[in-house]
């Protein structure tokens, strides 16, 4: 059973089996492990933390020290740099070549040599391990907040220290304009999300802005309206136009297009209200339901998609646990299963067994779409093609679909994925020993794929079914 204590922070050795370091540094002394974490501050930042710890001269109480006690003796287990800053800071003798850097914030320092840390002291090396993984593998499972979340904080609690807490609670006054919108509240939140808020923020936050929906900032980040029916109808235009990405001259993104105040100018200058129900018509003719029976509303043109308010929420898992069961018949049901099994592997824990998993997925979905279409194969699974040489690699088989069968995006996702070799890097994940998965390469991955398995799902669905159009 683990216990809270206040040890002082020079009793306090590092460990010397700290993930961070590598292997040649295991069992070597106090110092070697000092002078490689303050090496190299961009990877460690130690520096940066210490200037941070001047500050308040204290630790968050929710960030512990985890200790092993070890032959009368404390190691750190988890929060090696946060000790190494605190025993820098009140000696830096210790930090050896880099004296001066702490020489300079000693001064700032009330910390003494009996300054003390609270800690937890693990009671073996399976309950530290449990703290540190929780932490570092796990994230806390902890969600950082984003640019509305920082706005609201500072907008809430009233804080008017300085002009960056007035700005965020301006922004988050202008991001309340929005409830009174009449939109759907998937599309409200879209557009102050990833991807958009910052559009929005440049674009409503700005001396043009101001004076198209009337709004006057005072001195403490309130925000008052001239015309508040006025500034509903003009701000549902404004998301409409930018969720959809209307109105950027030659094509170019909307960062680009409108980031000068001359153009910012010039967008609402021609931007009119117009008959705002032909928008509610847009909004209800967009609404679609996928194949697993989700409503969303996906805005197309000339057979692309433009928009799409299905911002897949990130779960543990690479696809959401709750998602319904892929409706197919007895000849395809492996697909539904392999793709069940991924509802039950954590990506950051498991980005290897995911890796092989999509792969299978795909293989045998990509295999079920050709068949149901006519396509032969040889006793080896290579797709034949007339007056070719057979298709062995599963990047071949999708260029062909993309080739054949696939249009729009679904056509153009299958040429992102090659183009970005991300079918040769799931191969590499599975033949490779030295080449690794990551949680950030299987999700963009997905996030690609995903489209284009549910084309070849809905294909296969309508074949089993009778009801497909195509040959």
């Amino acid at each position: 059973m683990s216990n809270q204590a206040d040890i002082k922070v020079m009793d306090i050795l590092l460990w010397s089996e700290n993930s961070r370091l590598p292997d040649l540094l295991s069992g070597k002394s106090q110092d070697e492990i000092r002078q490689a974490l303050l090496k190299d501050e961009k990877r460690f930042g130690v520096l940066s933390l210490a200037n941070e710890i001047i500050k308040d001269q204290d630790l968050i109480p929710t960030e512990r020290i985890i200790l092993l006690e070890e032959e009368g003796k404390y190691i750190s287990y988890e929060g090696n740099r946060r000790v190494l800053a605190y025993q820098c800071i009140i000696n830096p003798e210790l930090a050896a070549e880099h004296k001066k850097d702490f020489e300079k914030i000693v001064s700032k320092s009330e910390l003494n040599k009996d300054f003390k840390v609270e800690c937890v002291v693990a009671s073996d090396l399976v309950e530290a391990n449990r703290y540190i993984e929780r932490k570092h593998l796990k994230g806390n499972n902890e969600k950082p907040w984003g640019q509305l979340e920082r706005d609201n904080h500072s907008a809430r609690v009233k804080r008017f220290g300085g002009n960056a807490d007035k700005e965020r609670i301006k922004r988050a006054n202008i991001a309340k304009l929005l409830n009174s919108v009449d939109l759907p509240d998937s599309l409200k939140k879209q557009v102050l999300g990833p991807g958009y808020i910052t559009n929005f923020y440049r674009m409503v936050d700005s001396t043009p802005g101001y004076q198209h929906f009337g709004i006057k900032v005072k001195d403490d980040g309130e925000v008052e309206i001239s015309d508040p029916k006025g500034v509903n109808n003009k701000l549902k235009v404004f998301v409409w136009d930018l969720l959809t990405k209307k109105q950027p001259l030659d094509g170019q993104s909307w960062s680009r297009a409108y980031n000068k105040t001359g153009q910012i100018k010039e967008y609402f200058e021609s931007s009119t209200i117009g008959d705002l129900s032909e928008i509610d018509k847009k909004i209800e003719a967009s609404k679609v339901t996928d194949i697993f029976g989700n409503e969303e509303i996906k805005v197309t043109e000339k057979g692309t998609t433009i928009f799409s308010s299905s911002k897949p929420k990130e779960y543990q898992t690479l696809i959401k646990p709750t998602k319904k069961l892929l409706n197919l018949k007895p000849d395809s049901l492996k697909i539904a299963e392999v793709y069940n099994e991924l509802k039950l592997i954590a990506v950051k824990e498991c980005p290897h067994a995911v890796s092989v998993v999509v792969r299978v997925l795909i293989e045998i979905t990509v295999r079920r779409f050709l068949d149901l279409n006519g396509e032969k194969f040889t006793d080896d699974g290579f797709l034949i093609i007339s007056k070719q040489k057979p298709k062995r690699e599963l990047k071949e088989k999708l260029n062909f679909i993309a080739t054949n069968y696939a249009t729009g995006q679904v056509k153009k996702s299958i040429q992102a994925l090659n183009e970005n070799l991300l079918t040769q890097s799931l191969n590499q994940v599975v033949h490779n020993c030295g080449y690794f998965a990551t949680e950030k390469q299987i999700r963009d991955f997905w996030k690609n794929l995903e489209g284009v398995f549910e084309y070849m799902v809905g294909a296969i669905i309508e074949k089993e079914n009778g009801t497909s159009k195509n040959p």
